[in-house]
């Protein structure tokens, strides 16, 4: 039962662990899981850790243990620059004797160039596209990407037999004017789209960076469009913007960057992502009705999303509220301390909300 935080197996608690909460189980995971790497990384063994940042504080607890007490065990910690309050537990890895920190700086000319061959599908490219995307991009990947997918889109390189070419459309005025920032990039590409398509990536931003077919489809609003939705995704797959992240028969989806998911879902209007939050909620109290504890998170953010305008019905903020006090005594059994205190936080602000709310 220890490892059902980390594993879907729905364990019920036995008679030992249920009476474990707080740092007391806490501490009994973490030696579970180190005895088990232990046991595993007798021969060599390598632990790659992407999107760090996204740690919560209880993960980076043990990550520091597991690169303090487990041998043979070489951990590669992928992350961004890590904003302030900096995890103590992040800083105490660095300062390891064993840790070697590499900060990834902006790509080469020539690795830029090779890059944007790959991702089209090409051996080499015309002159004004190489200057123009090195001008651009100034050695930034996902830039230099979007920008590569923007003149193909827009029509102004053709991609034949495996060779790229400048067509008719490619004038230097009309270059010139694509957009400077990632930003912009995005949005022209989705600006693109059909308007069903359009609708479907918008829908696919409020679940979240990776997101169930099954779930977008159940929320997906209009009706009749619902059967075209796998069509849909195989052009945005085909684009690059939402990337296979499982197949069937848990198929799910994932956004080729987390900024192409705020960009996207920053085209909406404030009604339509809360109409869509509210969508998504209920999806999960509908389908999860039975046991609702592994989702107290995701329930909080989505009914939080519906209620960021205090002129929402009271009884909707209770349930967020509700929701927040949830999830938040689940942090504290799971001694996840910084996350616990940031959605009791978010529910004693959500009280001030409420008529008559006592400061």
């Amino acid at each position: 039962p220890l490892l059902d935080v980390f594993l879907p197996w729905d364990w019920v608690d036995n008679e030992y662990t249920a009476e474990l909460i707080g740092k007391v189980r806490a501490d009994a995971v973490h030696e579970l899981l180190i005895n088990l790497l232990k046991q595993t990384s007798k021969n060599p063994l390598i632990l790659v850790m992407e999107d760090a940042h996204w740690l919560d504080s209880g993960s980076w607890t043990l990550l520091l243990m597991m690169c303090q007490q487990v041998e043979n065990l070489i951990t590669v910690i992928v992350t961004r620059p890590i904003a302030e309050p900096i995890p103590l537990e992040y800083k105490e890895i660095q300062a390891l004797s064993k840790t070697e920190k590499v900060i990834l700086n902006n790509l080469s000319i020539a690795d830029t160039l090779n890059l944007v061959c790959r991702r089209l599908g090409v051996n080499f490219l015309p002159k004004q596209v190489e200057d123009l995307i090195i001008e651009k991009s100034e050695g930034n990947p996902f830039f230099s990407e979007e920008l590569a997918y923007v003149m193909r889109d827009l029509g102004f390189i053709e991609i034949i037999n495996g060779e790229c070419r400048l067509s008719n459309k490619s004038s230097q005025l009309e270059i010139e004017k694509l957009p400077n920032t990632i930003q912009g990039l995005i949005t022209s590409r989705v600006d693109r789209l059909s308007p069903a398509q359009q609708l479907t990536i918008k829908v696919a931003s409020v679940i979240g960076r990776v997101f169930s077919f099954r779930t977008l489809q159940d929320i997906y609003p209009i009706n009749e469009d619902k059967e075209r939705i796998a069509e849909h995704f195989k052009v945005l797959e085909g684009l690059d913007l939402t990337p296979l992240e499982r197949p069937d028969p848990d198929l799910a989806y994932i956004f080729k960057h987390i900024i192409t998911r705020d960009v996207v879902y920053n085209l909406m209007l404030f009604s339509q992502r809360r109409q869509l939050h509210r969508a998504v909620a209920e999806w999960y109290e509908k389908t999860y009705a039975n046991d609702l504890a592994p989702y107290f998170s995701y329930l909080a953010y989505h009914w939080c999303k519906v209620v960021v305008d205090s002129a929402i019905e009271p009884k909707l903020v209770w349930k967020a509220i509700d929701y927040l006090q949830k999830a938040g005594d689940q942090a504290v059994q799971r001694y996840v301390n910084q996350e616990a205190i940031g959605f009791f936080a978010e529910a004693l602000e959500l009280l001030k909300t409420l008529p008559n709310s006592i400061e």
